[in-house]
């Protein structure tokens, strides 16, 4: 068996939000690393009470599946990780599950809307997937992965929660 140092991993840059057409807006501070957010009011948050300075840049958004297309190899990704600043579940509801069949999902759902969180594991359910809550992220397994039962095993025992 090739040691993990040798295997070859694919990746593709875009300078882009997912969701439908069109262009977000992202809401950020400079100076407070990793600050952004596409909610205004979350940032606001973390600049109460400081001589701070809101930032905000557009951002151009497209859709996950035109994303793929430019991508075609990555339609069969065996792991898609999102960590998209408090737009995290609007990525996740956009994907056409019936293309994209990655075994397993994780996104940060800790700034998650309790409706927009709803709809998205409802969404990730109907497309035969199991959520498990992990500390500030959402792991989703396809139930019908070959290693689903060794996944979801090693979610649970890692303090998991099935949700």
């Amino acid at each position: 068996m090739p040691s993990s140092k040798n295997r070859v991993f694919r990746s593709a840059l875009e300078n882009v939000a997912i969701g439908e057409r069109g262009t977000l807006t992202l809401y950020w501070c400079r100076e407070h690393d990793g600050m952004a957010s596409t909610q205004k009011e979350h940032v606001l948050r973390h600049l109460k009470n400081k001589n701070w300075q809101l930032h905000e840049t557009p951002v151009k958004m497209i859709p996950f599946n035109e994303l793929l297309a430019k991508h075609a190899a990555y339609w069969d990704a065996a792991l898609l990780l999102v960590d998209a600043e408090g737009w995290d579940d609007f990525i996740i509801q956009s994907i056409d599950y019936r293309q994209f069949t990655a075994g397993l999902l994780v996104f940060e759902s800790l700034h998650s809307q309790s409706e927009q969180s709803q709809k998205t594991l409802r969404v990730l359910s109907e497309a035969g997937y199991q959520c498990f809550q992990g500390g500030m992220d959402c792991i989703a397994v396809k139930t019908s992965h070959p290693r689903y039962r060794q996944i979801s095993k090693a979610v649970l025992a890692e303090k998991g929660n099935s949700i």
